[in-house]
């Protein structure tokens, strides 16, 4: 079945997988499906790659190894990788034949969806990308599925990848009522995972002011912020705002804050040629130390290795 997918609208890439590319530019969407066919680097000896937009990783069958952000754990079937944008990753299998379907799109995308899809959700509460940005130390990036939930994830994920590949097919990149029923199944999709991120986490649906300061923070995160300005902004007292903002996303304020900022630092440090200080003072740090701690706590590594690494791999 993944190969009737891709007939007709597939490119071979390298000699160790067979990787079946589906490319819409115009929308900021791209499905894929991969089966690695042959032993691939191991993870630690391979560089990692990155990229600006978010991707979906889904094991259909085999296993392998995830290397994300320096940090290497097992992958096998019924397995979804959950990649942020800039963040290093590389997958590799040494028992061949693994199987994955990849599912990339920009952040807008995502909003695009939440804006037209008829569920009574907007896109912060349906907090959709909490998957993708969450730091919370036991969460590796990766869902596990049980094979009864996983039959669901695929179905899902077939349902997505045909209404896209009609879309492709149609010739017509602004062939918007097609495109829609590409986002209603991508924000479908995204919210099965959601609800089993959350639910594994135990998470309640957040509450209103938890998505104002969220929307705050990402607005404003560039510029100086005290919690205790935050809580009275919110007519919330300090303490109380701290423990709920923490129990509905699973982060403290000031983490939540930090992975903004080292977000869109990674983001210049990949696509800009500021020296590393600007950097530091754009993302919104004022210390360019403790900026060059943060970074290395965050992803693993120093801002300079990631610039040099973005060099290496002219990414």
């Amino acid at each position: 079945m993944e190969h009737d997918i891709t007939k007709g609208n597939t490119i071979k890439i390298n000699s160790n997988t067979n990787t079946y590319f589906f490319k819409d530019d115009n929308n900021g969407i791209s499905i894929s499906f991969f089966e690695y066919t042959k032993n691939t680097p191991a993870p630690e000896q391979y560089p990692l790659h990155f990229h600006n937009f978010l991707e979906l990783a889904i094991i259909t069958h085999g296993r392998g190894f995830h290397n994300y952000n320096g940090t290497i754990v097992p992958v096998q079937k019924g397995d979804v990788l959950f990649i942020n944008n800039n963040s290093g990753h590389f997958l590799h299998t040494n028992s061949p034949p693994m199987g994955k379907i990849n599912i990339s799109f920009l952040p807008k995308t995502v909003y695009k969806a939440a804006c037209f899809s008829l569920c009574d959700n907007s896109i912060n509460e349906l907090n959709a990308l909490d998957c993708f940005i969450s730091n919370i130390v036991s969460y590796s990036h990766c869902l596990h599925f049980s094979d009864q939930s996983f039959t669901r994830v695929l179905t899902s994920a077939m349902l997505l990848v045909y209404e896209y590949n009609h879309f492709i097919s149609s010739g017509n990149p602004r062939n918007t009522i097609q495109f829609n029923l590409v986002l209603l199944q991508l924000i479908f999709l995204l919210n099965i995972f959601q609800l089993e991120y959350r639910s594994k986490f135990g998470f309640n649906k957040r509450d209103g002011k938890v998505t104002s300061l969220c929307n705050y923070l990402e607005k404003n995160f560039k510029k100086p912020v005290k919690t205790s300005s935050l809580a009275d902004l919110l007519g919330l007292s300090e303490g109380y705002l701290c423990r709920k903002f923490k129990t509905e996303t699973g982060q403290r304020i000031k983490e939540y804050l930090c992975n903004l900022r080292i977000n869109y630092a990674k983001e210049l440090l990949t696509y800009s040629s500021l020296p590393i200080w600007k950097i530091a003072a754009e993302s919104g740090f004022d210390d360019i130390p403790y900026f060059n701690r943060t970074f290395k706590r965050y992803t693993g590594y120093a801002p300079r290795a990631h610039k040099a690494c973005k060099r290496k791999t002219g990414e």
